[in-house]
């Protein structure tokens, strides 16, 4: 018998969670690891409180998804309502509960929520997909805040 490795246990942790996301483009998840233990979970999708269908699909409360708005001017352009998994995770914990621990996560950061990982207090964060999915790539930023970078490509 094969003993998963850690690393690869809460990548499919994120794995898992991300499935719970309602987006079509792309289901998004993020664990919040520390000594072994789960601080936190996050999937990309509107708050709970966005009067979002969520079962019609992100086409059904999403102008973006449904073609309606512009998405010239960044990434991921306006008038989509989601929050990303990375966000969602860290607003479901304190900074106290960050402090070093490491995040999976199923897809590279985008500038944002590399700010607000690198603000959060987690020392290492574990990218399971391909880093050239996000401009601009957000590995530098995060490198030079201080946080450990990690593709684990399973």
């Amino acid at each position: 018998m094969t003993r998963s490795s850690w690393d690869t246990v809460w990548a499919d942790v994120a794995r898992a969670v991300s499935r719970r996301s309602s987006c079509e483009r792309a289901q998004v998840g993020a664990v919040i690891v520390k000594d072994s233990r789960v601080v936190s979970t996050g999937y990309n999708g509107p708050a709970s409180s966005y009067p979002a269908n969520t079962a019609l699909g992100c086409r059904g409360w999403c102008a973006r998804a449904a073609g309606t708005v512009p998405d010239a001017t960044s990434d991921y352009g306006y008038g989509c309502p989601s929050i990303h998994a990375e966000a969602n995770a860290l607003l479901a914990v304190g900074r106290e509960a960050t402090s070093g621990s490491t995040m999976y996560c199923t897809h590279a950061p985008c500038a944002d929520c590399a700010k607000l990982i690198s603000a959060s207090g987690v020392a290492r964060l574990i990218i399971l997909t391909s880093i050239e999915l996000h401009r601009p790539d957000p590995t530098h930023y995060l490198e030079s805040c201080g946080i450990e970078i990690k593709l684990l490509a399973l």
